[in-house]
């Protein structure tokens, strides 16, 4: 494999047991790990490359290494995407990515697209200081139970996503829906990055030519929606807010819940949601509030959805939104869920479900047919619940467990600390 770099010549030789493979074939083979032997201006380097979905990256010093990407016409997402995502990163020098030295793309003889990139060689160091620091972040709000199985399953950690949601929201990123993969984040480095995409509407509505003013006038009437529903402590329902906040592109934002006090919750939910999958396909959005997922699903190229929501208020502010925002293809319906899953023919690529199963099961006991037909009824599955509450005072195991019925792969993605009682977990599934 020949390439001609900005002042750079490389010849790079692929070597699978013990026989030199093309680049194409790399990705036929079981293992990821891979021999090379690159010739880089005349300086030689040996040893073991690793692959990805679609790329290679070649370690060639402690410091340095070449990430090499092919273009696929296939994909929906262009080679062209990858650079201008790497040239924001080099650029911009964001720190939960690998430091990028060079990106540019290249024609081999055979007219074949490369990306290649030369940036930071990330190594896993100090494995029991990581291991404390993830001990340390979570310790006060899960209990002893459920540790055993988060160190072992949890790739993402509360420190970390601080950041994380700083820069993706900073620079409008979308990324792809495996970047929390335990081969992807390495030191708290995101070193696969090639899929991450620049989305400027994921993090801020349409405005539809609708002045601060007037969406603000908006916003205190959908608040008046709720104006009667009031607590234990006699105060409004949210504290005189919507639950889920948004943000426009005009500036504008509708206020809504922070678990965190800074962000809103419905926003730190959006990157373990695999709407990558979902362009031209169906959505099933259960307990769908005032309709953030299903909005920003559309927002994402779904070709229709379909929310469920049981209270009538929800429903009222949801299509007041739509309508703000001219959003369509979106059919809000005022239903209970069990009643449409089991009786609904139609089927759908993604089904989001956040924080609704404990309230129709309580610790799940009976849940069965109903996750049978949401399994049966959706190739991907997000799916947010209370742990250590009330009403699901079980072990996370045995979350994962009862899920693990259904779907060939389930992963929890993320866990954090909200409302009164215990904490909420979000897994990703699918067959």
């Amino acid at each position: 494999m020949d390439i001609k770099l900005k002042g750079k010549e490389l010849n790079l030789k692929l070597i699978y047991k013990n026989k030199k493979i093309t680049f194409d074939e790399l990705f036929n083979t079981k293992k990821r790990q891979f021999n090379f032997e690159l010739n880089l201006n005349d300086n030689f380097y040996k040893g073991k490359g690793i692959r990805g979905d679609d790329s290679i990256f070649i370690p060639f010093s402690k410091e340095m290494g070449v990430k090499i990407t092919k273009e696929k016409p296939q994909r929906d997402d262009s080679i062209k995407e990858a650079l201008e995502m790497t040239t924001l990163i080099m650029k911009n020098n964001i720190e939960i990515f690998p430091k990028i030295f060079s990106t540019e793309l290249v024609e081999n003889e055979s007219k074949e697209t490369f990306l290649i990139t030369f940036m930071e060689n990330i190594i896993n160091k100090n494995i029991f200081k990581i291991f404390l620091k993830r001990y340390n972040s979570i310790k006060n709000f899960v209990p002893l139970r459920d540790l055993p199985y988060l160190i072992k399953n949890l790739n993402i950690y509360p420190y970390f996503l601080d950041k994380f949601y700083y820069f993706m929201e900073e620079y409008n990123l979308f990324p792809e829906d495996e970047w929390y993969k335990k081969t992807n984040l390495i030191n708290n480095k995101i070193v696969d990055f090639s899929r991450f995409k620049i989305l400027k509407e994921r993090y801020h509505f349409p405005s539809n030519k609708k002045t601060k003013a007037e969406l603000l006038e908006e916003y205190y009437k959908l608040k008046n929606i709720f104006a009667k529903n009031f607590n234990s402590e006699y105060i409004p329902q949210w504290k005189g807010s919507l639950y889920e906040g948004f943000k426009f592109d005009n500036g504008f934002i509708m206020e809504g819940y922070k678990s965190d006090h800074y962000r809103f919750d419905c926003y730190k939910k959006l990157p373990f949601i695999p709407f990558n999958k979902i362009k031209n396909k169906s959505v099933l959005d259960i307990g769908s509030n005032h309709g953030f997922f299903s909005f920003q699903s559309i927002i994402h190229g779904a070709k229709n959805v379909v929310a469920i929501e049981l209270d009538s208020k929800n429903i009222k502010v949801a299509e007041k939104l739509k309508e703000l925002m001219n959003i369509r293809n979106i059919e809000f319906i005022n239903q209970d869920v069990t009643n449409y899953l089991f009786e609904t023919n139609n089927n759908f690529e993604l089904i989001i479900m956040n924080s609704v199963l404990h309230q129709i099961y309580k610790n799940y006991k009976g849940a069965d047919n109903f996750l049978k037909q949401i399994s049966n009824k959706c190739n991907y599955f997000v799916f947010e619940t209370p742990v250590n509450h009330p009403t699901v005072n079980i072990k996370l195991s045995s979350i994962h467990k009862k899920l693990r019925k259904y779907f060939s792969t389930v992963r929890v993605q993320n866990i954090y600390k909200a409302y009164s009682a215990g904490y909420r977990a979000i897994y990703i599934c699918y067959k």
